[in-house]
């Protein structure tokens, strides 16, 4: 379970009252180096797991959009642990960094434009003092396959183990579901298929052709944003490893897109 606030702090943002003074934000002072799995940098930042270095194969041929597959190595980088959720959004809110968000204060996953998740990260850059972005769409995949190399990164026959999905959440309230719930992959991550679809740092082109080898963001002229993993509103096939297509980034929130968060680790010691 991951904590959400006190009581009170839950009663005055569902009335909408955002006062910085029930989201201070509180250094942990924690230490990374070479031994740290996990950590959160302050009392409202996300928990944070530390991906290994690697090279993987990415995407593949199942459709063009994913195409073609290619090696591409990954520096060690940390990404969150669970989705972004409503809760640490309304802290940023409340100390004026943020633009509201439709729902505020709970443990479900916040969703918001890709302008909106940038808003974010840069105050979580400010408050921590170091860097703190989206993932490129090559971290993402890297992450979400956590080192399998199969369609799926998990037992088809035990997706509802791993992911919130159409065929589990219609009738349910049909909605995004509080982070955590589901089993996590490999590397410690909740939710990286289901529930919300993610954005990435990259713009969407059209096939992986030309794209870097090294994970970083891949950068054109255009206003379509890539989003990655499948919701709630998506069919199971819908959730498999290379699964992508791009999103226009209008100002209108998306009711099934939400974000995480990467750290970057270039200057941890080793």
């Amino acid at each position: 379970a991951i904590t959400t606030g006190s009581e009170l702090r839950k009663q005055v943002t569902a009335r909408g009252w955002l006062h910085p003074i029930f989201y201070r934000v509180q250094a942990t002072n924690v230490q990374i180096d070479a031994r740290t799995v996990e950590f959160s940098e302050c009392s409202l930042c996300p928990a944070m797991r530390v991906v290994p270095s690697g090279s993987f194969l990415m995407g593949s041929d199942d459709a063009p959009n994913q195409a073609p597959p290619r090696l591409v190595n990954i520096k060690t980088f940390a990404i969150s642990k669970f989705e972004i959720t409503r809760d640490q959004w309304a802290a940023c809110v409340a100390n004026g960094s943020c633009s509201r968000a439709k729902a505020l204060g709970d443990a479900f996953p916040v969703e918001v434009t890709w302008n909106q998740a940038q808003q974010y990260v840069k105050w979580l850059s400010t408050i921590t003092g170091v860097t703190y972005r989206l993932p490129s769409e090559a971290e993402w995949e890297y992450a979400a396959r956590a080192g399998s190399t199969q369609r799926f990164t998990f037992p088809e026959s035990e997706v509802d183990q791993y992911a919130w999905y159409f065929g589990n959440r219609a009738g349910t309230g049909y909605g995004p579901s509080r982070v955590g719930l589901k089993k996590p992959n490999a590397f410690g991550l909740f939710d990286m298929f289901g529930n919300l679809s993610e954005w990435v740092d990259d713009d969407y082109f059209e096939t992986h052709s030309g794209a870097p080898s090294d994970g970083l963001p891949r950068k054109g002229s255009f206003s379509e944003k890539v989003v990655r993993g499948g919701s709630y509103r998506v069919e199971f096939k819908f959730l498999s490893a290379a699964q992508r297509y791009g999103q226009p980034n209008y100002s209108e929130v998306h009711q099934d897109i939400g974000f995480r968060v990467v750290r970057d680790l270039s200057t941890v010691s080793k």
